[in-house]
């Protein structure tokens, strides 16, 4: 009982976070949406959907609540929540749905061989083991050193190199290869973003650097 208190206010402070990233994501959002009516002499007005803002805002509490609670599996406290950990939930919000994905693959989808469950465990508490990170890395000087930092972060301590197979590293299937994505898409590199289902090809690190190359250029 005397966890509870702390659980609640990581959770609290999870949700908030998660809300703010995706409320990060529909102001950028609604910028387009201006443009957008400004091209068909509109006004911004005629295109906004206010229930879209709200289950938008509520997706992100959503996937705060989800990062939140992987974060206090993974032995992380209230005490231990720190600006970068709340970041770390707000980067949560902002994917939105690709973390949910995540989150539900784990909790929520029926008994499946060994390897499988193995699979999903480690997708669902990537949320917790980004969240709990404690440092900035230095931004990578090319689409190389982007992807073999994302690699590492998600697989600490792993050595690969252009040609190590993403099978050998349990991250060959659909659900794997997207949390690659969206924890590249999360990094704002060069304002590269791939988009969902881009890494889906991809048999081997060098595959996603040439797709994160040609993004870049």
């Amino acid at each position: 009982m005397d966890h509870l208190p702390q659980m609640l206010l990581t959770l609290i402070a999870a949700g908030m976070m998660g809300a703010f990233g995706q409320g990060v994501r529909a102001v950028v959002g609604l910028k387009g949406m201006t443009d957008e009516a400004k091209s068909l002499n509109l006004s911004p007005s005629d295109l906004f959907k206010t229930a879209r803002l709200l289950t938008s805002l509520m997706i992100g509490t959503l996937v705060g609540f989800a990062a939140g609670l992987t974060y206090i599996q993974a032995g992380g406290t209230a005490d231990s929540v720190t600006f970068q950990t709340l970041i770390q939930f707000a980067t949560a919000g902002y994917l939105g749905t690709d973390i949910l994905e995540a989150f539900i693959t784990k909790y929520f989808t029926p008994a499946t061989p060994a390897a499988k469950i193995a699979i999903a465990t480690r997708n669902a508490t990537l949320v917790a083991s980004v969240a709990a990170s404690k440092f900035v890395a230095p931004a990578p000087a090319n689409a190389k050193q982007l992807v073999y930092s994302v690699m590492s972060d998600l697989l600490p301590g792993i050595k690969i190199a252009d040609d190590t197979s993403l099978a050998s590293l349990g991250y060959d299937d659909s659900p794997s290869k997207d949390i690659i994505r969206g924890t590249i898409d999360s990094r704002n590199w060069h304002k590269v973003v791939l988009g969902f289902g881009a890494l889906g090809d991809c048999t081997k690190i060098s595959d996603i650097t040439a797709i994160v190359q040609k993004k870049e250029g």
